[in-house]
């Protein structure tokens, strides 16, 4: 008996231990696999995909019917961590077919509206008033989280396009169309109150409201009639300033005239103190049209920066291509170093092709991946600064966030000219800072910090930055053939 117990104590002590060494190994197989899944999100999440840009096909459909739709750009930081400044806005585009009607509803969000395309009528429902505005491509408007607000486009022919930037007010970076008005496609918000609250908050009939809300079901954008679409655009009270003409309570930015113009192109600009209502949400509104050149590259737009704010683009026209100066990304991402720029160690070895290389490259490249992260979490870097070109082709529909104190440049293609709408946040005392032009940064240097600074004579770095005197919009590069291919197959690469 005594054997036998000795045995089964012996034997469970073995059981214990080496259950132990495969639990140790089970975890530190799990840890590694979680590392690595890690590391290969990182890959695909930062430098898979340009974190700066997003194109067409990312848009959702939030509100759809046969006649119209609205589209919405997901969170910024579903996209890119480095966006988690901007996650409490979003991007959005309306559409409605001609002679159609939108049905009113409501966001919990403050929104920023600018007319893309086509005319039409908007109205703004309030407490105490209704404002009615006729709207055309240009305008600005601000609404106020909370308004019920309809449209129609009375345009016989052409689509109404408007982009709205979003600020919610509840939920970061969430909101929610409310349609009061609707029955059951869309779905009216009436209804998910009891028919008793109803019957008592209306003084109405159950048989009444039963009929008014189960009636719709054609859904939120409409057609109407011409008849229909004659008596709304013939408002009886509201804000129309002056009868049938722009209201005051908007303003439309081509009419204000451009800020920058020259033969490459026109910037315009609204901020608060253009259109007081800006003010409460701390927007400005600019408009970029870029000439297309008789060389083979297009006019250029930018080589600035923004002190303060940042810009949420949206092409509107056009194809040209996009470079951003990024710090936040490692030297395996998506941009390329322009002339000056070091490469890694790991890249040099990897064009030798020796697997020595490759492994010790592999080890150094995760060890940067985790200090890359670290840094990121932190939203800084440690060291001297390295710089990546964040390259991306654009087209109609392509969004792109350009941070504050990066450098930037849009260059328009040779086919067309190249139209850039964008919403720039955090606008108060923001400054445009030029990096080439008549008064860029390093021109205004005094001649021993240039000196300092370069390692060369202020003579040689004046003949750099001292000859453009345009500022803003630039004249493009030129090339011959072979440049024309090469930037074909970067655009290529850098589709995102």
């Amino acid at each position: 008996m005594l054997k036998n117990t000795r045995f089964l104590v012996v034997f469970a002590l073995l059981l214990l231990v080496f259950g132990n060494f495969a639990l140790g190994d089970q975890e530190r197989q799990s840890k590694e696999q979680e590392k690595e899944w890690g590391k290969e999100r990182y890959e695909e999440g930062e430098q898979g995909k340009n974190p700066y840009v997003l194109q067409e096909h990312h848009f959702r459909a939030k509100v759809e019917s046969p006649h119209g739709r609205v589209r919405v750009l997901p969170k910024f930081t579903e996209w890119s961590n480095l966006l988690r400044g901007i996650e409490n806005y979003r991007l959005s585009i309306l559409e409605a077919e001609p002679q159609t009607f939108v049905i009113p509803n409501h966001w919990d969000a403050e929104a920023v509206v600018f007319v893309v395309q086509g005319q039409g009528s908007l109205s703004l429902v309030h407490r105490e008033r209704r404002e009615s505005f006729n709207i055309r491509r240009g305008d600005v408007i601000r609404i106020p989280s909370g308004t019920t607000v309809y449209l129609i486009n009375k345009d016989n022919s052409q689509k109404l396009i408007a982009a709205k930037l979003l600020q919610p007010v509840f939920s970061p970076g969430e909101f929610e169309t409310f349609f009061g008005a609707g029955g059951q496609e869309p779905e009216s918000f009436y209804r998910s109150f009891s028919i008793e609250i109803l019957e008592a908050a209306l003084k109405a009939k159950r048989e009444r409201i039963e009929a008014v809300l189960g009636q719709q079901r054609r859904g939120p954008i409409i057609k109407a009639s011409q008849e229909q679409i004659r008596a709304l655009s013939q408002h009886e009270q509201g804000g129309i300033w002056p009868f049938g003409g722009e209201s005051k309570g908007l303003i439309n930015i081509f009419q204000k005239g451009p800020s920058h113009s020259n033969q490459y192109g026109q910037l315009y600009e609204v901020n608060q103190n253009d259109y007081r209502p800006l003010y409460d949400v701390n927007v400005a509104v600019s408009f970029a049209n870029v000439t297309q050149a008789s060389k083979l590259i297009g006019n250029m737009e930018g080589l600035f920066y923004n002190s303060r704010s940042t810009k949420i683009s949206l092409v509107i026209r056009g194809e040209g291509e996009l470079q951003i100066t990024c710090p936040h990304l490692s030297s395996q991402s998506e941009g390329r170093r322009g002339p000056g720029s070091q490469q890694g160690q790991g890249e040099r070895e990897g064009r030798q092709g020796s697997q020595q290389g490759q492994e010790e490259r592999e080890g150094r490249q995760g060890s940067q991946e985790e200090r890359g992260e670290r840094e990121r979490e932190r939203g800084e870097s440690t060291g001297t600064p390295h710089y990546q070109r964040v390259s991306a082709r654009l087209r109609p529909y392509t969004a792109f966030v350009v941070p504050p104190g990066h450098p930037y440049v849009v260059v328009a293609s040779k086919r067309q000219n190249l139209e850039v709408l964008c919403f720039e946040i955090f606008s108060f005392g923001n400054e445009k800072v030029p990096v080439a032009g008549r008064r860029n940064v390093i021109k205004r240097l005094e001649k021993e910090a240039k000196e300092l600074s370069f390692g060369v004579s202020s003579r040689i770095v004046d003949e750099v930055f001292g000859n453009e005197e345009d500022e803003f919009l630039f004249k493009g590069p030129a090339g011959g053939r072979e440049q024309q291919q090469q930037q074909e197959q970067e655009e290529g690469r850098a589709d995102a």
